[in-house]
């Protein structure tokens, strides 16, 4: 019998394998698959009935499991589709604005809107439309349309769709609330102001923030407005506050289902103001009556605090209603301001660009005297003006004023005199284009004062390189002769000619113009002054503004301010005709002034746009207001009168 001993080798590994296996306790084996084949006969049949019902257990399980997953993202899904988180905002109060004397100048109301909140919109806004349409009749459909089609579905922002909507309006809408989903009524804030047109270029007015100021302060709501000229513009930041808001969750009719708590909104700071609100309104009543009496419609005035450079009033006419511009004009309205030939929408005082006439001749004498090119005892013989080749330069007065120093060159508005300062004459070498134009700019001409609200221009001097590129002409005597009594191509605005004054005025120093006083928390606290800012490079020496204050006070006493010398107190001033691109015919009427002269607290400037002369038009103004600001400020009568034909002319 053969012995097969391969086979009696695997039975010996099995035997020994088994042993093994229950003495470890294990319920499997291993078999070598190198020396045994596959033994199914091996495998209990207990073993595999467990296995398949686990199994079935296992599938089963998943089963469930799946078909409850899936429930319950349904249901998740029903509740997304019918409750919103909306954030309502809660606008902080903005800051308010009082004058000097806490006279309160603005106020804020509440404008009642109509604004989308666009994740509440329906997929089909066809019928809302159809229903906006039946309660705001004067908006055509395209309107709703774009606006309501635009949004961003996914935003629970809310994005403006009317504003200042009537009461009838709003009950129209409130009462079909059920119909409009993803629509709200709410009550923004916005601003009505006291006395609009008087200070509406000082505090400016606000509106709706556009696409282009967005991108720029990303912060802000589509439904916020914002500051766009004046100081409402300059401050917008202090004056906007800190928004709250408030969470809620709301159904998809946009009722509220779930109060989910409140942040408190915080309040803007308050502006007080260097602006005296009765004198500006006395200052604007005075330009209104006077720009009547002289057939004309412009005119602007500055007064500055020459101690400090607040400004203590501004006036701009023709003037605008900030308070209707701000809670909405028609189109129609709007066009017909903004398009409007005298431009009340500018502000004179800084954005108007005018020859300065002579009272730029302020600026002509303090170059002389800082270049030495005159002294207080200087001299010249005006016979009527001067001849350069075949070309004459007239004085204003016909044979001239004679003998004239520097006090009565100021006082009667010498032009010879000052001929001879800035382009010289026989002997005398005048200070030249270069000279004067480099003064000039040292005086804050040719570029911005620095007050604080935006839109101020620069007003112009012209250089001999500049002539040449512009107008292809070499530079002539005469350009400096036109140049030294304030004609030609000088421009200036009226906020420097009352800068200038201010300087003098003080003994020689440069502040900023400022019309924000301190900023003011809710309490009356002050949490910030804003203090006076001095320009150190622009300083004059404070004799040559002694001489210059002296050689003004001349003016009121034997000149061209004649009218001002019976006040009961001492002014001391420069007045200017200055002639417009019209021409001769058209002359602009200025008067700088500074008051009381041993004590200034007021430097004054005046301007009315094509009225004729200074003396005539700008002075009587003048005198009304100093009368008025130091003496019974509670008259309510003007002093300004039909004023007779002053002869001669004194430019």
């Amino acid at each position: 019998m053969r012995i097969n001993k391969g086979k009696i080798r695997a039975r010996q590994i099995l035997t020994n394998m088994r042993s093994s296996s229950h003495a470890s306790g294990e319920d499997f084996f291993v078999l070598p698959t190198g020396e045994l084949h596959p033994m199914a006969d091996a495998v209990p049949i207990n073993r595999l009935k467990f296995l398949g019902f686990a199994g079935i257990l296992l599938l089963g399980i998943l089963v469930i499991r799946g078909t409850y997953l899936q429930a319950s993202q349904s249901i998740f899904r029903k509740q997304v589709q019918d409750n919103w988180l909306r954030l309502r905002v809660e606008y902080a109060p903005r800051g308010v604005i009082f004058d000097h004397n806490n006279q309160q100048l603005v106020q804020n109301v509440a404008s009642t809107d109509l604004v989308i909140y666009p994740v509440q919109l329906p997929k089909d806004i066809e019928s809302e439309i159809n229903i906006l349409r039946e309660i705001f009749v004067n908006v055509p459909a395209q309107a709703f349309q774009e606006i309501m089609s635009g949004v961003d579905r996914t935003s629970t922002l809310p994005v403006p769709l009317l504003s200042n909507i009537s009461h009838e309006q709003m009950v129209a809408v409130l009462a079909r609330e059920n119909d409009l989903p993803g629509l709200s009524v709410e009550n923004l804030p916005t601003r009505e102001y006291k006395d609009g047109n008087i200070f509406a270029h000082i505090i400016g007015y606000m509106g709706r923030i556009n696409e282009t100021e967005h991108k720029k302060n990303p912060d802000y709501l589509l439904t916020e407005s914002l500051g766009k000229s004046g100081v409402e513009s300059a401050y917008e930041s202090v004056l906007r506050g800190e928004h709250g808001a408030r969470r809620e969750e709301v159904d998809s009719g946009g009722r509220i289902i779930n109060d989910l708590g409140t942040v408190l909104a915080k309040p803007g700071l308050n502006l007080k103001l260097n602006i005296d609100a009765d004198l500006q309104k006395r200052l604007y009543q005075d330009l209104e009556i006077t720009l009547k009496n002289a057939g004309v419609t412009k005119a602007t005035a500055v007064a500055l605090d020459p101690r400090t450079g607040g400004v203590l009033a501004m006036v701009s006419i023709p003037s605008f209603d900030n308070t209707k511009l701000t809670q909405g004009i028609s189109g129609k309205d709007a066009t017909d301001l903004f398009s409007n030939k005298d431009t009340p929408m500018l502000n004179r005082a800084i954005q108007g660009e005018y020859p300065p006439g002579s009272t730029f001749k302020l600026a002509v004498a303090v170059a002389g005297l800082e270049e030495k090119i005159i002294t207080p005892g200087t001299t010249v013989n005006s016979t009527g003006g001067i001849h350069v080749g075949s070309w004459f330069f007239p004085d204003w007065k016909p044979g001239g004023h004679g003998i004239t120093n520097l006090n009565k060159a100021i006082a009667e508005s010498v032009n010879t005199f000052f001929y001879t300062v800035g382009g010289g004459l026989d002997d005398t070498k005048g200070l030249g284009i270069e000279k004067l134009e480099k003064w000039a700019r040292e005086m804050g001409f040719g570029g911005k004062t620095g007050i604080d609200i935006p839109g101020e221009n620069d007003g112009f001097l012209p250089t001999a390189d500049w002539k040449l590129e512009a107008k292809k002409e070499p530079w002539y005597i005469g350009d400096t002769y036109h140049a030294s009594i304030g004609q030609g191509d000088i421009l200036v605005t009226p906020l420097q000619i009352a800068q200038i004054t201010a300087v003098i005025a003080n003994g020689g120093t440069f502040y900023e113009p400022r019309l924000v006083n301190s900023l003011v928390n809710n309490n009356g606290d002050v949490i910030e002054e804003i203090k006076p800012v001095k320009r150190p490079a622009n300083s004059i020496d404070a004799s040559i503004a002694n001489i210059m204050r002296q050689a003004m006070r001349e003016t009121v006493l034997t000149g061209s301010g004649r009218a001002l010398s019976d006040l009961s107190i001492a002014v001391a001033g420069k007045t200017g005709t200055a002639q417009s691109a019209s021409g001769l015919e058209n002359t602009h009427a200025w008067f700088t002034s500074f008051a009381p002269y041993d004590n200034p607290q007021i430097a004054l400037t005046i301007l009315l746009e094509k009225a004729g002369g200074g003396d005539k038009f700008a002075v009587p103004i003048a005198k009304d207001v100093y009368g008025w600001y130091f003496g019974d400020r509670k008259s309510e009568n003007t002093l300004i009168k039909p004023l007779p034909t002053v002869a001669p002319k004194i430019r």
